[in-house]
């Protein structure tokens, strides 16, 4: 469980044990969970938040929805976890 500004995400046995997604991918998905409870996120955002390139940024997006952690909507992203 991970708790920001009143917001709280339960993180799944699932997602922590899926090989199929990095560490780098898993914090990413972290960060766009915390931010579905109060304002968006942007990539430039997560670029800042995780240290990394909008390249990166993406490739993570990417394979995160491929896996089904991940949507895109409209708005953005939407994490499933």
């Amino acid at each position: 469980m991970i708790i920001r500004d009143d917001s709280m995400v339960l993180i799944s046995r699932k997602l922590i044990q899926d090989k199929r997604i990095s560490i780098g991918e898993r914090s990413v998905l972290i960060a766009i969970a915390l931010a579905d409870k109060g304002e968006p996120i942007t990539i430039e955002d997560l670029c800042q938040y995780e240290g990394r390139t909008k390249r990166t940024i993406r490739k993570y997006l990417k394979n995160l929805m491929a896996c089904g952690y991940l949507e895109k909507t409209e708005d953005g992203y939407l994490a499933n976890i």
